[in-house]
């Protein structure tokens, strides 16, 4: 529901606009002799998005219309009870004190459905709010932001979570920096509501930048093991379960990690009282409805998922801890690839046990999935492991002192712990003293 995003958008595949596809859109139309569509801000595999302004209430809101096939129309009409359900209990006086918290979850302003020459198609009506965290990431150029600006995001994604899990019963299943976006500032509303669009632009601003590699690119011997067979008279070899490649977060030669580039942006566009929302429901559930299918994107998945155990709440925790990890250092924490022996899933367990501990294979050998990955002493198509903590990333990859590593660090592992009743709850976590103003994270 982005303002700003016309520039970078890319066109949807014009193929799709047939039955059961997009509905054609054109500026100057008008939904529910309402809605005047002012321009194109944004599409997906499910949707288009646009600018619309309210002709009843004179303001702008996004217009988020869905295919017209059943499994679409069906996707957006769940998101719709979702929302609905929030928008209701926010207004339930009983709980006027967490309805403070309500204020960080996109809001529905209306729904209705229309009938075009493709179908009918689900319409949904959003109010207008600015760039993703992702965005803003990119804007510090994957550096990290500032220790106090990274605090008040992730209290207020804590407050949403808290009301979404607590109150309304509600989990996001798919928490990333994308699905959480900035509100409008004050000047980008004025720009909207007298022009129709937003021409405050947010650039860069980098004084100084060393240059070195991110990803460094390391040779490692690999144990090869080779196994020979027969085929056709000829006589093959083949290699089985090569080395899997050391983390992206260690240096072979050393074992300790590469320094990150330094790096100094000067900050006059986000501050401690920038507000933001979590958005993006359409594969939201209630509590009631949690299953063991695959939720969540993958860099933030929860390791139960990837097991097949039923997720709960705690699932969206998970990724709140890798979001966490995420705008302190500009950098994603796990980013699992598969090898030509073993998974992405393989490849993502391993990199959750070298990061935040030793798997507890009791409760793993319990999942679904088990077989797939485990066996009685360890992972199934993993045999290397190299063990580098959180605490030892980020003092010697990021720069963290002893201490204030050590703080952020017991902060994470609360929310990223393996066995999901033993995490976090989004309430608990907005007590910890690593949030108070007294403990601030400098880097040195």
């Amino acid at each position: 529901m982005s303002a700003e995003c016309e520039t970078s958008i890319e066109q949807e595949d014009s193929a799709q606009y047939k039955k059961g596809g997009y509905h054609p859109v054109q500026v100057g139309d008008l939904f529910e002799s309402r809605y005047l569509v002012v321009k194109k801000i944004g599409w997906g595999q499910f949707s288009t998005v646009w600018l619309c302004r309210d002709q009843i209430d004179s303001n702008y809101v996004a217009l988020k219309i869905s295919k017209s096939a059943l499994y679409y129309s069906d996707a957006a009409a769940s998101e719709m009870n979702i929302l609905q359900h929030i928008s209701e209990t926010q207004k339930n006086p009983e709980l006027s004190v967490l309805n403070t918290q309500s204020t960080f979850i996109v809001n529905l302003l209306n729904s209705f459905t229309h009938r075009g020459p493709n179908g009918r198609h689900v319409v949904l009506v959003f109010e207008i709010l600015g760039i993703n965290l992702l965005e803003v990431i990119k804007i510090h150029n994957y550096k990290g932001l500032p220790v106090d600006i990274s605090k008040s995001f992730l209290i207020q994604i804590l407050k949403g979570l808290d009301f979404l899990h607590r109150v309304c019963g509600v989990i996001h299943t798919d928490l990333k920096p994308e699905n959480i976006v900035l509100k409008l500032t004050p000047t980008q509303v004025r720009e909207l509501m007298q022009t129709g669009t937003v021409k405050t632009e947010i650039k860069r601003r980098v004084e100084r930048v060393e240059v070195i590699p991110l990803e460094l690119k390391v040779k490692e011997e690999k144990k090869v093991v080779k196994k020979t067979f027969r085929k056709g008279g000829k006589v093959f070899e083949k290699t089985v379960n090569p080395a899997r490649s050391k983390s992206k977060f260690l240096k072979k030669s050393t074992g300790k990690l590469p320094k990150k580039p330094v790096c100094e942006v000067k900050d006059d566009v986000f501050s401690s009282k920038t507000l933001l929302k979590i958005v993006d429901f359409g594969n939201a559930t209630f509590t009631t409805g949690a299953c063991n299918t695959e939720i969540q994107t993958r860099q933030y998945r929860a390791p139960e998922v990837i097991l097949g155990f039923k997720y709960g709440p705690a699932a969206d925790m998970w990724s709140f801890g890798c979001i966490a990890f995420e705008l302190l250092t500009g950098e994603l924490l796990f980013q699992p690839k598969p090898g030509t022996e073993y998974s992405e899933d393989d490849d993502h367990l391993a990199s959750i046990w070298e990061t935040i501990g030793n798997f507890p294979l009791n409760w793993a050998s319990s999942s679904k999935f088990s077989w797939k990955f485990f066996t009685k002493n360890g992972l199934k198509k993993v045999s290397e492991l190299h063990l580098f903590d959180l605490k030892q990333i980020l003092t010697t990859r990021y720069a963290f002192k002893n201490e204030q590593a050590e703080e952020f660090s017991e902060f994470l592992l609360a929310a990223l712990q393996i066995v999901p009743e033993n995490r976090i709850s989004a309430e608990n976590c907005l007590k910890d003293p690593w949030l108070g103003p007294k403990k601030v994270v400098k880097k040195s």
